[in-house]
């Protein structure tokens, strides 16, 4: 006989994985959202986020908040056409699927009862507004919509069969009608839109945030400007009621004047804003935190996560992440940045790697920039300011200061020329006489932009080493004074700025693959963190 069962014997279960877990969680929100509309019940568009994540990110786990009921809640409210005020400014952080419902769900959702319904959606980021189209389009054809749609028309005593379909001649994803003159269209901004009018307009970050991050300061007060005129201006002009319609802008803050907080300023706009941490100087109505500091979607971007994104945005974090963004100071670097020094003479310091870099001229007329040679030494992610030299000069002159240093600093292993001008004869004369690692540099960005992306992160983040005063010979002060001086404009000295760039550039690519372009990953996952 086989033995007795063992009834102590505890019974071994498996437990559902994680992916495991997320199908069966949007497979309960697909079918509710169905089950809701079968039984006539009001169909929130809350709910119909939920049942139709799976259509869109079936990987990807949704994570809901209480920030995004109250983006629903102002979006029904548009649609039912019971909000007062016309406008309406909704400011959250990165990555808090604001695009996500707001472009995507919101007109496919719509388009259940108010199928007519003629909608705009503006960028400047042409991609990520034809992503969001793109995607509602997907959604709409999908088999689960399809079946919600015809269950929504039974319960209303129609005949599903007679369910509107995408136009055949209007299948592209950019721009897209259904066959009862609904449409969906995305525009860049600045596009023409003469002859195209809509119920509404949703404008999805009017400005793109590396023209802030890197911009010339005047540069950026211009952008600010002009997206504010175009709102005013053009974008105004092309609803088809201007009593009735709305006009809705999502975006993270980057600048005092920009849409969303000049907008603000005005009567009659209807605004959300949510900072990452809650600020009560600035609490909205419709938030739900009441402590200085709660974070807004902690199962999302926990102490950690902020923690991680201040350091990596610095002084942009408060505009993007806190929706306070500060007045420009008008300088790029702050004066404490060069308190930092160094007491041991230069030439008798150890270091990883000694770098020569060279921003070149060649005219010596009143109006020609100076040319820039500079040495600096690196020890681990610590650079120390050597030898600088600056001037305006001639070709002959260049060479003979050039080949000075090269003398001077005999442990020099990489030389970066800039391209520009007459670098090549440059690099070749100094390939001739033996000089190691002689680099032509190619600036693919402006002035500003380089000094953004390497410079003012080293010395915020205390990289940067400058000689004790009279420890060397040459002009440590003025070397300090282009810096603090300079706001950005073209039209300042730089030159000592510009070739420090690219040197810094360089050993950020060494330090870390693609670690040259930290600040420029931000401005997009300023969208993306």
């Amino acid at each position: 006989m086989p033995p007795a069962a063992d009834h102590h014997t505890p019974v071994v279960m498996d437990l559902p994985t994680d992916a495991e877990l997320r199908k069966m969680e949007q497979a309960l929100d697909a079918e509710e959202a169905l089950r809701s509309v079968a039984e006539d019940r009001a169909l929130s568009l809350a709910s119909f986020c939920k049942g139709a994540w799976h259509v869109l990110e079936p990987s990807r786990r949704l994570l809901w908040n209480w920030h995004h009921d109250e983006i629903c809640s102002v979006l029904e409210q548009i649609t039912a056409g019971t909000l007062p005020e016309r406008q309406v400014v909704i400011c959250v952080g990165p990555r808090s699927l604001k695009t996500m419902i707001v472009s995507v769900f919101w007109p496919a959702w719509e388009w259940l009862g108010k199928p007519h319904e003629k909608t705009v959606f503006l960028s400047v980021n042409e991609k990520m507004a034809k992503g969001s189209s793109g995607k509602t389009r997907d959604l709409v054809v999908s088999g689960w919509y399809r079946e919600l749609l015809a269950r929504y028309l039974a319960s209303r005593g129609h005949d599903p069969a007679t369910a509107w379909t995408i136009s055949p001649s209007q299948r592209a994803k950019i721009h897209f009608s259904n066959t009862v003159r609904g449409e969906r269209f995305c525009l860049s901004i600045g596009a023409t839109i003469i002859g195209q009018g809509a119920d509404k307009a949703v404008v999805d970050d009017p400005v793109d945030a590396q023209d802030v991050i890197f911009g010339d300061p005047t540069r950026i007060a211009e952008r600010m400007a002009e997206s504010i005129e175009w709102y005013d201006g053009v974008l105004s002009t092309r609803l088809d009621d201007p009593k009735t319609s709305y006009r809705l802008v999502i975006m993270q803050r980057l600048h005092p004047d920009d849409l969303a907080g000049t907008l603000m300023k005005r009567p009659g706009v209807h605004s959300l804003v949510f900072p990452t941490e809650f600020d009560p100087d600035i609490a909205d109505p419709h938030d739900h935190r009441t402590v200085r500091g709660e974070l807004l979607h902690e199962e999302r971007m926990d102490a950690e996560a902020i923690a991680n994104a201040r350091a990596s945005l610095k002084r942009h974090y408060e505009s993007q992440h806190g929706q306070r963004p500060r007045a420009f100071e008008g300088k790029l670097f702050r004066p404490i940045w060069f308190t930092q020094r160094y007491s041991t003479p230069p030439w008798r310091m150890q270091f990883d790697e000694v770098g020569m870099t060279i921003d070149a001229s060649f005219r010596k007329s009143a109006t020609a920039a100076d040319s820039a040679v500079e040495v600096w030494g690196r020890r681990l992610i610590d650079k120390y300011v050597l030898d600088v030299w600056a001037d305006r000069c001639e070709y002959i002159e260049l060479e003979r200061r050039v080949l000075g240093m090269v003398k001077r600093w005999p442990r020099i292993n990489i030389v970066l020329v800039e391209g520009r001008a007459n670098g090549d004869a440059l690099i070749s004369r100094l390939r001739s006489v033996g000089v190691p690692s002689v680099i032509l540099y190619d600036p693919h960005a402006s002035k500003t932009e380089r000094a953004q992306i390497a410079s003012v992160p080293a010395y915020e983040a205390g990289e940067i080493w400058l000689p004790e005063d009279g420890l060397v010979d040459w002009d440590v002060q003025g070397f300090v004074d282009q810096h603090v001086d300079w706001t950005g404009s073209s039209k300042q000295k730089c030159d000592i700025i510009d070739a420090e760039s690219q040197l810094m550039i360089r050993w950020a690519e060494q330090a870390n693959s693609g670690a040259a372009e930290r600040v420029r990953r931000q401005a997009e996952t300023m969208a993306n963190l």
